[in-house]
């Protein structure tokens, strides 16, 4: 959880938040997407169960941030994780406010 002093008070952004935000900028992006382990979780397509898939470490309010991901069959690797990257990052800081200095997306799989 990072937490974010104010003279006002502080907000406290969960990690699961941070992690919902990324899935959905992630989704976004043409060319990505994720493993699912049973036939129910692709019918479903739930985002809350994509969550396992982004490991966040945050200090000083600045996030690094991972993403398990696959690629869809016929896209170029490469383009797809430096989109996925800029994306990430964009929203994670317009919604949330926070500095994201590091986003690495792992490619773990070729999709149809």
């Amino acid at each position: 959880m990072i937490e974010i002093k104010s003279q006002k008070g502080n907000v406290r952004v969960s990690n699961e938040v941070i992690a919902t935000i990324a899935i959905n900028a992630a989704l976004s992006v043409e060319g990505i997407a994720f493993a699912q382990e049973k036939a129910s979780e692709k019918r479903r397509s739930n985002v809350k169960g994509l969550i396992k898939w982004v490991k966040i470490d945050d200090s000083d309010n600045k996030l690094e941030l991972t993403l398990y991901a696959c690629v869809k069959n016929g896209y170029k690797v490469i383009e797809v994780s430096k989109e996925a990257q800029r994306t990430i990052k964009n929203e994670i800081e317009t919604m949330a406010g926070l500095e994201v200095v590091i986003i690495n997306i792992c490619v773990i799989g070729i999709t149809q």
